[in-house]
């Protein structure tokens, strides 16, 4: 999902078929520096310790204007 500036909700590039490499290189060549890059993991909401988990990675990047 991202986000720009006054966007709102965000563009969805799931389905985009780019690769995260390829997505990264497009918000470079706009301008966007990588600034933050977190990683977050959740475990299944099943009983046992071995239920599926899910990673979430979080960039997050910053857009100088020239002043």
């Amino acid at each position: 999902m991202w986000r720009g500036s006054g966007q709102g909700i965000g563009k969805n590039f799931t389905d985009s078929g780019q690769s995260v490499l390829e997505l990264l290189n497009q918000v470079g060549a706009d301008g966007w520096e990588l600034a933050d890059r977190e990683e977050r993991q959740d475990r299944g909401d099943g009983p046992s310790y071995w239920d599926p988990s899910t990673t979430v990675t979080i960039y997050t990047f910053k857009y100088l204007v020239p002043g």
